[in-house]
């Protein structure tokens, strides 16, 4: 007869063995998620860039556009060479350190 105590003890057993599959389950869920995330950083990181390129053309056929027509607003043509101007002595500030 399976005394009192090998029953608590066998049961105890079969517990850490569920802990721990469910612990596996649960890491493999976490590589895979991690990997997920991963991927979706990536590709926000893609399209954050492709957008910076864009709002870049953007911005230079706005001011081509502006320039052609002649239409544009000079003083808001000369806050955009100022702007880049700044921009341009910033990168090679940059550069020189």
């Amino acid at each position: 007869m399976i005394s009192e105590q090998e029953l608590f003890l066998k049961s105890f057993q079969e517990k850490v063995v569920r802990l721990k599959n469910r612990a596996i389950d649960l890491e493999k869920r976490n590589a895979l998620l991690t990997e997920e995330l991963q991927k979706e950083q990536n590709s926000t990181r893609e399209l954050e860039s492709k957008m910076a390129q864009l709002e870049e053309k953007y911005n230079s056929l706005k001011i081509a556009g502006s320039v052609a027509d002649g239409s544009s607003d000079l003083g808001e043509l000369k806050n955009t060479v100022n702007r880049m101007m700044r921009e341009i002595d910033e990168c090679i500030a940059f550069l020189n350190d």
